[in-house]
């Protein structure tokens, strides 16, 4: 495989262009491997919550084995987070018994042309289960269904899933449309994301979420149908935001010699510079090589033989939790344990652009520990940001008050000593460290919440990430 990256010029957006020669395995895709993860934001591993974390399901059309010139086989992924289903320990393991229910109508009727019930059990070794509560991300138990449908038709999904030990459930409904593949000319399945791919097995990625899908194994995947034969052609992946126009697009061209009547092709997801936000994920079956340097979507699709897309979502940057978080927010928070070089490349970025690459450069040049790369600085510093907005909110946010600076930068106190109702004084804290033979006096001097910083602040570009931070 050979690249090369180049920037073309449109009349309105700036397009990030990357080409991959390759030859494409023609064996089908058999079997899928259904082991996911998922990240759920600030939910932690429990067996009892308030607010169940939203299940994840995608609908996918693919063209049937034998070519059908009027039905779809239209596959159905479902992953239940392991955060919501309540295990039982059984020995050596712990297994969660449930049932996932889907239901399938016409659009405009209220009966069922499709039924299918389906218990399910989740295992977990007693040894993964221990190092579960330790993860940020939390697994889900994944299913696969398939259906039969009319193609061109308009459907509407229900899934029902009941843990059948606390007899509680959760339910949710999609309407889809039905994709319709030509029997001669060109066409392209839905994209399937997946998070890994061995041999011909693929570890999937369900929802819409990309922000846990790494870099090096990540991938999507869908079916060619009809694709040139004993010609060359091409595939371009775009990605591009939905949210803002003048968003860097992204395109990846891959060279297949050869087509056939069905082949499957495996494409790299570019997605390492991705902020937080909303994206079209597009594939486009082109050719002519001139036609992947077209830099607009409405101009590459009016010359594609085939197009498809999907939308995505960024609600973080490598373990970064960015989702709607301001740019000079980010940098603001890094104020507090950046020095020198790393302080000045922070704040003398001005651009957008400008902005996120110091963000990822500083942390680039942070994720190393004995000469060991590693994510646990950047996963403990945006741990402690959301604890301190979570705990420490003042006149403002969490992170900018003396409690959340002081916890930021040393992590939990040693001990926390609270007089929050005092006759004699003020509302008053004492946070000790006694590893570090420090102690801090905050104090709220007009009783409003907002606890000021009394004694010495810790010295700027402390970070003791290596503490107890949780």
């Amino acid at each position: 495989m050979q690249s090369e990256t180049t920037k073309v010029k449109g009349q309105k957006s700036k397009v990030k262009i990357k080409h991959f020669v390759l030859t494409f395995d023609f064996a089908l895709l058999t079997c899928f491997s259904l082991l996911l993860y998922f990240t759920f934001g600030s939910i932690s591993f429990a067996q009892e919550q308030d607010k169940p974390p939203e299940f994840q399901f995608d609908i996918l059309s693919f063209q049937t084995l034998k070519f059908s010139p009027d039905s779809t086989r239209v596959d159905v992924y479902v992953a239940v987070p392991y955060s919501w289903l309540m295990f039982l320990n059984a020995g050596e393991k712990f297994v969660a018994d449930y049932e996932v229910t889907l239901s399938i109508t016409e659009k405009g009727s209220d009966s069922a042309i499709r039924h299918r019930k389906q218990p399910l059990s989740a295992l977990i070794a007693t040894a993964e289960w221990e190092k579960l509560h330790e993860l940020d991300l939390t697994r889900a138990d994944a299913s696969q269904y398939s259906f039969i449908l009319k193609q061109g038709s308009e459907y509407s999904l229900r899934i029902d899933i009941k843990d059948l030990t606390s007899h509680k459930d959760i339910m949710a409904t999609r309407e889809f449309h039905v994709l319709t593949f030509p029997a001669t000319t060109a066409s392209i399945s839905d994209i399937l994301l997946y998070k890994s791919k061995e041999g011909r097995s693929l570890t999937p990625h369900i929802g819409t979420d990309i922000s846990s899908l790494k870099i090096d194994e990540a991938g999507l995947f869908c079916e060619l149908y009809n694709a040139p034969q004993s010609l060359p052609f091409w595939l371009l992946q775009r990605i591009s935001s939905i949210d803002d126009a003048d968003e860097i697009s992204r395109n990846v061209t891959v060279l297949v010699t050869s087509g056939l009547k069905r082949m499957p092709a495996f494409l790299p997801f570019i997605q390492e510079d991705l902020w937080s936000g909303t994206y079209l994920l597009e594939t486009f079956m082109l050719s002519n090589a001139k036609d992947t340097m077209l830099s607009t979507s409405n101009a590459l699709q009016s010359h594609a033989l085939a197009y498809r897309s999907r939308k995505i979502e960024v609600s973080g940057v490598h373990g970064v939790p960015l989702a709607g978080l301001d740019l000079d927010d980010a940098i603001q928070q890094l104020a507090y344990i950046a020095i020198g070089g790393a302080y000045d490349s922070l704040f003398h970025a001005q651009t957008k652009q400008e902005k996120r690459k110091a963000i990822m450069d500083f942390w680039d040049k942070m994720n190393w520990y004995r000469g060991q790369r590693t994510t646990r600085p950047m996963e403990v510093f945006y741990r402690r940001v959301q604890y301190a907005n979570e705990h420490y909110k003042g006149m403002g946010s969490g992170w900018r008050s003396d409690r959340g600076k002081v916890y930021i930068m040393l992590g939990s106190p040693t001990s926390m000593d609270r007089h929050p109702y005092d006759a004699n004084n003020r509302p008053y804290e004492v946070w000790q460290y006694y590893d570090l033979s420090q102690q801090y006096y905050f104090s709220d001097q007009f009783m409003m919440g907002d606890y000021r910083l009394v004694s010495i602040a810790p010295v700027t570009g402390t970070f003791l990430w290596q503490r107890e931070s949780y």
